[in-house]
């Protein structure tokens, strides 16, 4: 809810907190939890978490295109592939 309505600080906190409670099994969390990153300009760290991410689910589409953009976006076309 927090990232839907734009504050962004609050859902990474919940992400967070979700991450310590065994979150960091899902890939969804993971990745939601990149995302917010992303927002805040943090590229490293979203990138962190889209790869933990793609490790869980090799195959989750949303990760794999937020991983790309963020590569994109810095001009790295090969990891964008």
């Amino acid at each position: 809810t927090y990232g839907h309505t734009g504050n962004t600080s609050d859902a990474i906190r919940e992400l967070k907190l979700a991450i310590n409670a065994g979150g960091d099994k899902s890939a969804d969390v993971c990745s939601e939890l990149g995302f917010g990153l992303s927002l805040q300009g943090e590229a490293d760290n979203a990138l962190y978490w889209y790869n933990k991410a793609i490790e869980l689910d090799p195959n989750h589409v949303l990760s794999l295109q937020r991983k790309g953009e963020v590569h994109l976006a810095r001009n790295e076309a090969a990891e964008s592939a």
